[in-house]
């Protein structure tokens, strides 16, 4: 059985050993034409040869190909028989250019993957932002029915309330129309993401007790369209931030310990320049030490501190998106909201830090350290640290032993200690009873 010839989509290698140069490959073929199929099995002039494939060859395949090009990329990775040989096939697509394989840029010149000139590479990033504005105008497959009607409600009296949508009696088909994000009856690519109340776009939200980051005291996984991803995860954080009340003339004021308008710049800022083509999750931290954001996309060649420090123009991923939650939310374009969060986080002394990764980013703000409780052993600040983030009670010793590690008997000597200092107080009995922080 012969399948033909390799041509500019068209890959042969005879066995997964030759993993890199397929990857090179598929490199190649996305920043070329942004698809391409790859055989394992066959031989360069096209004939099948057949490779054996065991129980997870097929799982660890398309891990491994997730995990060594960067943008990641999820590749359908199928066996197919010809006679009584098996062959892998692997399939691709992707228009987030351009991609790489440990480190190195390639693009495919009819048979050969070749390195790329920075030149070149500076136009890859044009035309994919290009597909990026294309992409978001499209229509989607869902129509009218397929709306979060509570969600596109709350963004249009917030919109109004911003004072940039005017207030009228308007249907959902109405409203959709005017911000552009409804053709046809078909929500657009933008319109499904922003209100589509099946989006699955992913926000993890983990708490840890210490900096170890070991054993999570709390831990939720928000699944959601763009509109409500905000307001679950920005939330989420405020709820497990400290926040200190000062009074002034008889007035009572709460401040959070890390500005909420630069926590809301950095989690609007992370789902806009979302890969919505994969299948990646967000995710926000907390632990003593500070609070992070992590984005599983690229940040671009520049740093926050590039952007707050100049007057570099900003790079928008997705202009429509970014547009419409303008007008429902206090941010800024990318290079002026990176200014303005640092104005705010200097305002608050509080420190920030950016972060970039092979796979990703991050943004760190780091807590203040709570003068009041330098004085505690380090297992009692673990307690309480998780009853301050679970409405300052603690139900049971089990509880308290379950989160030290330690036996019921330890357990109670830091509840002890608590105690006697003031930072605690037990209600009720010793069967029924609770733990409270004061």
């Amino acid at each position: 059985m012969n399948l033909g010839r390799e041509n500019e989509t068209l890959e042969f290698k005879e066995s997964t050993a030759e993993f890199d140069r397929a990857c090179k490959a598929i490199v190649g073929m996305l920043n070329k034409s942004g698809y391409g199929t790859v055989y394992f099995g066959v031989k360069d002039s096209g004939d099948v040869i057949g490779v054996i494939i065991g129980k997870d060859t097929l799982s660890t395949l398309t891990d491994r190909i997730k995990d060594s090009i960067k943008p990641s990329i999820y590749p359908l990775v199928l066996e197919e028989k010809y006679g009584d040989k098996s062959v892998i096939k692997v399939t691709f697509k992707g228009n987030n250019k351009p991609y790489a394989y440990k480190g190195s840029f390639y693009i495919r010149v009819e048979q050969q993957n070749l390195p790329i000139d920075p030149l070149v590479i500076r136009e890859l990033i044009k035309s994919s932002q290009e597909y990026n504005d294309n992409w978001e105008k499209e229509p989607s497959i869902y129509g009218l029915e397929y709306v979060d009607e509570e969600a596109l409600d709350l963004y249009y009296r917030q919109a109004v309330a911003m004072g940039r949508i005017n207030k009228y009696d308007h249907t959902s088909e109405e409203l959709l129309t005017q911000l552009g994000l409804l053709i046809d009856g078909k929500l657009t690519n933008a319109g499904y993401y922003l209100f589509g109340k099946n989006a699955s776009l992913v926000y993890k939200a983990v708490v840890y007790p210490t900096t170890d980051r070991i054993n999570p005291i709390d831990l939720k996984r928000f699944e959601n369209n763009i509109f409500n991803l905000i307001n679950q995860v920005i939330g989420f954080i405020n709820e497990k931030m400290s926040w200190r009340v000062e009074i002034n003339k008889l007035q009572r004021t709460e401040i959070p310990e890390i500005p909420v308008v630069a926590i809301r710049e950095i989690v609007i800022n992370s789902l806009v320049h979302s890969d919505f083509y994969g299948d990646s999750e967000h995710q926000v931290t907390f632990d003593p030490e500070c609070v992070e954001i992590y984005n599983p996309g690229d940040f671009g060649e520049y740093t926050p501190l590039d952007y707050v420090n100049s007057t570099l123009p900003s790079r928008t991923r997705h202009k429509i998106i970014q547009g419409i939650l303008y007008k429902a939310f206090d941010i800024e374009t990318l290079g002026r909201g990176l200014k303005r969060t640092d104005l705010f986080c200097k305002k608050a002394d509080v420190k920030w830090s950016f972060t970039k990764y092979s796979f990703g980013f991050s943004f760190k703000f780091y807590r203040k350290k709570q003068d009041f409780d330098d004085d505690l052993s380090s297992n009692a600040k673990t307690i309480l640290n998780y009853m301050n983030h679970n409405d300052g009670i603690l139900h049971s010793i089990i509880e308290a032993s379950k989160i030290l590690g330690q036996k019921e008997r330890s357990a109670y000597s830091y509840l002890d200690e608590l105690t006697k200092k003031g930072k605690i107080i037990r209600i009720g009995s010793r069967k029924k009873g609770y733990w409270k922080v004061l």
